[in-house]
């Protein structure tokens, strides 16, 4: 790279070659490659093996998923073959090829509808509280309220301590909060009095006259009704009772866990499965 760098060569995406880059996490966070070291699989008391078997391609680390196991461990294997992973866990779902998506997407509905969630999470570290507007579905923004430039990365929640609209901590500033702090309203995502709502229509007064907004979190759960486990049942050929069952053990485990590697990432799609993985996490 450093060569590359100083002469001018154009080099591809280190992914390119395999198809490996998970598009879908860095669609969502920004950072392609979020995750844990290995041991975290020790550490969980659910583990989701989905997509991969690593009890054939990660040999020298298959160890921490058996000793999970043996630990206390719920560990499912997510896959159509019966695969060596499948052998050793607790339990094996064999989904149709290509329906996982729609398979996670029912667990995340699952979960979502039970209210197993991890509400103050998702309120501090998501932009499931962040404002849309129902006429064009784009968040609403800065520009939208003041018709100022330089406002497209300052957002909103509806703050129900206040029932009033409240810009969202850390935004505003044209890069992540981590990048370090802003000039602005810093780079903290502490919420102090805020309680940003999850669900709910209001109206709000902007440049071009009142307008409807709603939260991620409601269309989020609007478009997760499709999904319900009975809907799906056919797509997947996974039983809804399974289905339930096993989303519930992830959302109530403290800590649970997805163990993916790369092969979604090399599937038409592939980064639709990701994010609704990231979904599940962060509810």
């Amino acid at each position: 790279f450093r060569f590359a760098n100083q002469t001018g060569i154009v080099v591809p995406e280190t992914f390119a070659g395999v198809g490996d880059l998970p598009v879908g996490a860095y669609q969502t966070t920004g950072y392609a490659l979020p995750g844990d070291n290995m041991a975290a699989v020790f550490k969980s008391k659910v583990c989701l093996i989905w997509v991969c078997n690593p009890a054939a391609t990660r040999i020298p680390d298959a160890h921490f998923f058996w000793e999970a196991l043996y630990n206390g461990t719920e560990v499912v294997t997510i896959t159509p073959d019966f695969n060596a992973s499948a052998m050793h866990s607790s339990k094996w779902l064999n989904p149709k090829p290509g329906s996982d998506a729609a398979l996670a997407l029912a667990m995340a509905q699952v979960i979502m509808d039970d209210g197993e969630i991890e509400w103050d999470y998702v309120r501090e570290q998501t932009d499931l509280p962040f404002l849309v507007r129902t006429d064009n579905r784009r968040f609403l923004r800065k520009t939208d309220i003041d018709g100022q430039p330089g406002g497209d990365s300052s957002f909103y929640f509806w703050d129900e301590n206040k029932d009033t609209l409240a810009p969202v901590p850390a935004t505003g500033r044209g890069a992540p909060a981590w990048m370090g702090p802003a000039p602005d309203n810093g780079n903290s995502l502490e919420l102090g009095s805020l309680r940003p709502a999850l669900q709910g229509n209001w109206t709000v007064d902007t440049v071009n006259g009142p307008v409807e907004v709603t939260t991620v979190f409601e269309l989020t759960r609007q478009h997760l009704e499709a999904y319900a486990p009975e809907r799906v049942q056919q797509t997947t050929g996974i039983h809804p009772d399974v289905i339930r069952e096993v989303a519930r053990t992830f959302a109530s485990a403290k800590p649970g866990m997805i163990f993916a590697g790369y092969r979604a990432n090399k599937w038409l799609h592939g980064d639709q499965l990701v994010r609704t993985w990231l979904l599940m996490c962060a509810l």
